[in-house]
């Protein structure tokens, strides 16, 4: 059902909630999979549409599922159509050969919850690592990225504060019927204004030449296929060519032919494959030297 518009944004807002409306959303959605349709869509990269992804109660629930393309905001209810009857409805969008470019932000725990629904992301990019090619840092929160390339134009207005309930009362805010107006629209900007951004702002600030939408891309890629059939986990590295700075470890593989990782087995996972951290931001720290620990920035955010 039509919601209004998206706040922040111009885009039209649908609650996906029934049979019928879950039917007429797939359709509209489906229509992405004509590869000529490309030709007239501004918002595609490579020849594939651009369709911004997240979702909610991730990674050990699928209770919300968020699509926005040029036609809208799109918020599916796992709880009232359950999330098996949405998965099978969008699958088809999850082809290898769908002409489609998944756009998400820290892609780990939503790569993990999909792939158990038999939903891949064969053509993804993540726009924290959109974030890190450009600034230079590693693991870059959601609002950071909006400020960061609008200028400070752009913020998730209501993120604060559903993240203050989600870390009182959990998950469950997400499944409470019928669902709060504050509860759609967060929902809602979380791909509304990733959309919009990347298409205002990112699109060309980030990727100057075909070599650079390539390695983000590939980066992409790897990091949801690891993520996928890793229960979420996140690679990093340390690159010794800038004082052992913490990195993601795609990026660094695609980016540069350095591939120096700072190992520690009472702290991380090892594998040939890079470091996998088993204990949060903390394990990373700790294996560093004390004048490398100060200087690290604690301003980050997280997702």
């Amino acid at each position: 059902s039509f919601q209004g518009t998206c706040p922040g944004t111009s885009y039209a807002l649908y609650l996906i909630d029934s049979p019928a409306s879950l039917t007429a959303a797939a359709r509209i959605l489906l229509e992405l999979r004509q590869k000529d349709s490309c030709a007239t869509d501004d918002a595609q990269i490579d020849g594939r549409h651009i369709v911004a992804l997240d979702a909610e109660g991730v990674p050990e629930e699928l209770l919300l599922l968020q699509l926005c393309t040029s036609e809208g905001c799109f918020v599916f209810d796992c709880v009232s159509l359950t999330a098996v009857l949405v998965c099978i409805k969008l699958r088809e969008l999850f082809a290898p050969e769908a002409p489609i470019c998944w756009l998400v932000h820290d892609l780990h725990q939503d790569a993990s919850c999909l792939y158990r629904y038999g939903l891949h992301f064969h053509c993804c990019i993540d726009t924290q690592l959109l974030a890190e090619r450009i600034e230079g840092e590693h693991s870059i929160g959601f609002q950071h990225m909006l400020r960061k390339v609008s200028g400070g134009s752009m913020t998730h207005a209501n993120k604060e504060a559903i993240h203050s309930k989600l870390k009182a009362e959990g998950v469950g805010m997400f499944k409470r019927r019928p669902m709060a107006e504050a509860v759609l629209h967060y929902a809602a900007q979380d791909v509304g204004l990733l959309f919009y951004a990347f298409l205002k702002h990112s699109k060309t600030a980030f990727c100057d030449s075909t070599n650079d939408v390539r390695e983000i891309l590939a980066a992409s890629r790897s990091r949801a296929h690891y993520a996928a059939h890793n229960a979420g986990q996140r690679r990093v590295s340390f690159d010794a060519a800038q004082g052992y700075k913490i990195c993601s470890h795609e990026l660094l593989l695609e980016t540069s032919s350095r591939q120096d990782v700072v190992r520690d087995k009472k702290k991380l996972r090892l594998s040939d494959e890079g470091a996998v951290v088993e204990d949060d931001i903390t394990a990373l720290t700790n294996i560093l030297p004390q004048r490398l620990q100060e200087a690290l920035c604690s301003d980050q955010g997280g997702r």
